[in-house]
C-alpha cells in the first residue's frame, strides 16, 4: 500500500513538470525577449545586403526608399552615357578644326608648328597625326574631282583647278608629314621617322620641303653628308694640279720658254 502511495506521488509530480517542459520548447509568448537568432544572410530585405549587426540582434531593416539608394546598374549607365557624350564633344572639336581649303590648311599647320616648339610632343601628336591624313584624302578627293571633270569637255577648266589644289593639298601634306616626323624625332623613335621624310624627299626633291626633309635625314645619321673630307681633298688635288681654263701657261718655244695664252692663236718658232 505504502509502495503504491509513491508511485501515484511521483506520477503527479511528473504531470506537474510537463507543461513547463513544453512550455520551454515551444514558441516565445509574445512580448518576451526574442532570443531567436536569424540566420545571416548576405542579401537583406529587397536584396541589399544586412550588417551583421543587425542580423545577430535579430532585427529586420526596413526596405530602402526607392530612388535613396544607389544602383551600380544605373551608375554604371550614367557613367557610360556621360563618357560617350563627352568623347563625342572632343571628337567633334576635332573634327571642327580639320580645314577645308588651302589657306585654313596652311594656318593649321603653322599652329601646330607653333605648338610642337613650345609643349610635349604627346599633347600634339594626335592632331599632328589627324591632319597628315586629313590632307592625305583631301589631296585624294581633289586628284578623283580632275579625273572626274575632265571626262566633260565642258569642265575641263573645273578639271584643270581641282587638278592644282590636288597638288597644293598634296604638298601641305608633305609639310604636315614634316611636322610628324619632328615629334618622331623628339620621342626618340627614329626608325618611325624615316618613312615621312623619306616620302617627302622623293615627292619633291627640289622643294623646300624635301630639303629640310633631307637636313632632318641627315640629323638623325641616316644620310651621309655630302662630299666627305677624303672627296674634298682628293678633289682640291686635282684643282691643283690641272691649270684653270683660260689661265696663261709656259711652254718651250726654240731654246727660250715663253708665255703662251688661250688669245694667242699661234707663236712664231
Amino acid at each position: 500500500m505504502v509502495f503504491k502511495t509513491g508511485t501515484i506521488a511521483l506520477g503527479l509530480m511528473a504531470l506537474a513538470l510537463l507543461p513547463g517542459a513544453a512550455l520551454g520548447q515551444g514558441s516565445p509568448v509574445p512580448g518576451q525577449n526574442n532570443s531567436y537568432v536569424a540566420p545571416q544572410n548576405s542579401y537583406g530585405a529587397g536584396g541589399y545586403g544586412q550588417s551583421s549587426s543587425s542580423a545577430a540582434s535579430g532585427s529586420y531593416s526596413q526596405a530602402p526608399v526607392p530612388g535613396a539608394a544607389s544602383n551600380p546598374y544605373l551608375n554604371q549607365s550614367n557613367s557610360g552615357s556621360t563618357t560617350g557624350a563627352t568623347a563625342a564633344k572632343s571628337g567633334k572639336g576635332a573634327y571642327s578644326k580639320l580645314p577645308l581649303n588651302v589657306d585654313g590648311a596652311k594656318v593649321r599647320i603653322a599652329e601646330l608648328r607653333n605648338l610642337l616648339a613650345v609643349s610635349r610632343p604627346q599633347d600634339v601628336q594626335e592632331s599632328i597625326f589627324q591632319l597628315c591624313e586629313w590632307l592625305s584624302d583631301m589631296a585624294d578627293a581633289h586628284w578623283k574631282l580632275s579625273l572626274a571633270l575632265a571626262k566633260n569637255d565642258s569642265m575641263k577648266a573645273a578639271a584643270a583647278q581641282e587638278r592644282q589644289s590636288a597638288v597644293k593639298f598634296s604638298s601641305l601634306k608633305h609639310e604636315a608629314g614634316l611636322l610628324k616626323a619632328e615629334i618622331f624625332i623628339k620621342q626618340n623613335r627614329l626608325p618611325e621617322a624615316l618613312g615621312p621624310l623619306v616620302d617627302i624627299v622623293v615627292a619633291e626633291p627640289k622643294s623646300v620641303i624635301g630639303q629640310a626633309a633631307y637636313e632632318k635625314l641627315k640629323e638623325i645619321g641616316f644620310a651621309e653628308e655630302a662630299g666627305g673630307a677624303a672627296y674634298r681633298a682628293a678633289e682640291t688635288s686635282a684643282e691643283r694640279s690641272s691649270p684653270a681654263p683660260g689661265s696663261p701657261e709656259l711652254r718651250t718655244v726654240g731654246s727660250e720658254l715663253k708665255v703662251v695664252t688661250p688669245a694667242m692663236k699661234s707663236v712664231p718658232a
